[in-house]
């Protein structure tokens, strides 16, 4: 898997959440895990479910690799000096432990409570005005126009981007050799404050 993070010194690897819960668990501990096993590849599970399955001495319980989070990168076997901590924490990043291996914990990302709020989508300038646009700026255009340009602008300060302001925005965006939108965006924005008009 080419999307796996490194999450210790050993080279113990995880898919990206899981890691990074991981990374905000252990900073919250204070101090590092004893990883004994994380991802492993589809032909490392068959070894341990195979030899679990004959009963070979040292081989633990395993599922087979189809079954087995390990092979998804979104489990971790830990150390027993772990233990204590993971019990009373775990769960609250997403960790969830075993009912037959208390070394094993699974990683669920709804079960995450750790886990950072997505990221809101940036929001749209709010120096580009346009008719129907309201606000402090739209009066400083409608101000800026009318003591600069008072053959033309004659609008009221009321803070409403309407029909006359756009009328005027057009007017001064021919005679500044802008392209004639009626929209006040960034362009129009620099041409006006050469005129001393800033919103």
């Amino acid at each position: 898997m080419s999307t796996l993070t490194t999450i210790d010194k050993a080279g113990h690897r995880l898919m990206p959440d899981a890691a990074a819960s991981f990374a905000r668990m252990q900073k919250a501990r204070g101090s590092a895990f004893h990883v004994t096993s994380a991802y492993r590849s589809t032909a490392d599970q068959q070894v341990l479910y195979d030899g679990y399955k004959a009963g070979k001495p040292g081989y633990n319980f395993a599922l087979p690799p189809s079954q087995s989070n390990h092979c998804r990168g979104e489990a971790v076997d830990f150390g027993s000096a772990d233990y204590a901590w993971l019990e009373a924490h775990a769960a609250a990043y997403g960790w969830i432990q075993d009912k037959n291996e208390r070394w094993h914990y699974d990683y669920v990302p709804s079960r995450d409570t750790h886990k950072p709020a997505p990221s809101k989508p940036a929001k749209a300038s709010s120096s580009v005005l346009k008719k129907g646009s309201t606000g402090t700026k739209v009066k400083n255009l409608q101000r800026g126009l009318n003591k600069k340009f008072p053959a033309y602008a004659k609008l009221a300060v009321d803070g409403i981007f309407g029909p006359k302001v756009e009328a005027a925005v057009r007017e001064f965006q021919k005679r500044a050799g802008l392209v004639v939108d009626g929209i006040v965006g960034p362009k129009t924005v620099a041409a006006l404050k050469t005129y001393g008009v800033t919103l």
